[in-house]
């Protein structure tokens, strides 16, 4: 078949054109269309300063020297039961208090999963996350606080918040004092208790 010249020619013009056009858009695809800064490096970190309560960004709540001396202590339920937002189940037998702080530790069979447990600030939950809370002398507490909320930038595995035992230290005099309690199925405790004028 013959091609007339002029038609030759508008043909190959076009596809010379074509060519071109193809070479420019394929050339704008390829570079980026947005606009890059670079900004100075951000460290975040979590530190333990010591804060007052009301300058803190969680919900804090303390049990006090002032409040223990009249509730029993025997476990952690007597200790802990005004804490709003916490749930202490007892499974009796030979099972630990199930804690549960804004419902992370709900389905724990047993202790504290996804709430760290410190006394004096040294932690009582293994790196798994379980926490054995019959390590513990209540009878020996001076102050509770529970925080509640995500505090796993600063006590890692703490989603749910961080109770914190604290021993009774401070006495405003000397003194020395005798426990004894007892309960059903034999259970019983008994312990000396002294303290020094330090306050």
């Amino acid at each position: 078949m013959n091609i007339s010249t002029p038609f030759r020619f508008q043909w190959e013009t076009i596809c010379i054109l074509l060519l071109i056009i193809s070479g420019f858009t394929a050339r704008a695809q390829e570079e980026d269309d947005s606009l890059s800064y670079e900004i100075q490096e951000i460290t975040i970190l979590g530190t333990r300063a010591e804060e007052r309560i009301i300058d803190i960004p969680y919900s804090v709540f303390r049990v006090d020297k002032k409040e223990l001396p009249y509730g029993k202590k025997m476990s952690a339920r007597d200790v802990l039961a005004d804490v709003p937002g916490l749930f202490l189940q007892s499974r009796y037998g030979s099972h630990d208090l199930r804690i549960s702080l804004r419902g992370y530790g709900t389905r724990s069979n047993s202790g504290a999963r996804g709430v760290r447990v410190l006394q004096d600030g040294f932690p009582q939950t293994e790196p798994d996350g379980e926490t054995i809370l019959d390590d513990i002398d209540f009878t020996s507490l001076g102050g509770v606080e529970a925080v509640k909320g995500n505090l796993s930038s600063l006590y890692a595995n703490a989603p749910g918040g961080v109770v914190n035992f604290t021993s009774d230290l401070f006495f405003p005099r000397s003194y020395a004092g005798l426990i004894s309690q007892s309960g059903s199925y034999g259970w019983r405790l008994s312990g000396l208790k002294l303290g020094l004028e330090n306050a």
